[in-house]
C-alpha cells in the first residue's frame, strides 16, 4: 500500500541484472519529459509507458507489475 492508500503490485525477480532496465525507464522518462515541453501537441497516447525498476543486487530487482499488459512472448505467439 503506498503513501496514497493505493495497492500495488510488484514482481521479484531473480538471476537478473536490473540495472539496466531501471537506466532504460529513466531515460524512456526522460524522453516523455522532452516530448510534453515541446508544446507541439503531444499528447498522453504518443507518451512512453514506463514501470518502476528497483535494482536490488546484481542478481536481483523489484519491478511494478503493470496490469492486463501482454508479454512480448505473447506477441510473438500471435
Amino acid at each position: 500500500i503506498g503513501s496514497d492508500s493505493k495497492d500495488y503490485s510488484f514482481a521479484l525477480k531473480g538471476v537478473e541484472d536490473l540495472r539496466l532496465d531501471e537506466r532504460m525507464m529513466q531515460l524512456l522518462d526522460l524522453l516523455n519529459g522532452i516530448f510534453k515541453s515541446t508544446g507541439r501537441g503531444v499528447t498522453e497516447q504518443f507518451m512512453i509507458g514506463t514501470f518502476s525498476v528497483v535494482p536490488l543486487s546484481h542478481e536481483a530487482g523489484i519491478i511494478s507489475w503493470v496490469e492486463d499488459c501482454d508479454t512480448l512472448h505473447e506477441i510473438i505467439q500471435d
